[in-house]
């Protein structure tokens, strides 16, 4: 579960695939999303500082920054083979600290390359060993 840093409004994931998005004070559904379970299981979820994007992190060790309007992909990442523990974005949102299972943790740095979501690109600062 994660909630937006300005608005009235959480994500939600569970291992049976589904992100849901909630208005909170409404109590009404927004969005919902439905990944592949039996390949993408959401375990953890973090929005970045201005609420722009949103980071899924699943079992298999794959990555995803998501519209939070829409739950549309806006890039993907494989940062290892482990279930991805927890997400945390830098208080700029320029970085994101992925920790895995493997007790490994790796720093992606984002760079937004004009103002559209689909204009985001990500290199790890190490790969993991």
């Amino acid at each position: 579960m994660a909630a937006h840093p300005a608005r009235l409004e959480i994500a939600v994931a569970s291992y049976s695939g589904a992100l849901q998005i909630w208005d909170v004070d409404a109590k009404v559904l927004l969005n919902g999303r439905d990944f592949d379970a039996s390949r993408l299981r959401p375990r953890c979820l973090a929005y970045d500082p201005n609420g722009n994007y949103l980071a899924v992190g699943f079992t298999s060790g794959t990555v995803k920054l998501l519209d939070p309007s829409t739950l549309e992909d806006i890039a993907t990442f494989k940062t290892c083979k482990d279930p991805i523990l927890d997400l945390c974005f830098s208080g700029e949102g320029d970085y994101l600290a992925v920790a895995d299972a493997d007790h490994h943790v790796v720093l992606w740095q984002l760079e937004y390359r004009g103002g559209d979501a689909d204009e985001l690109s990500a290199s790890a600062a190490e790969e993991p060993p």
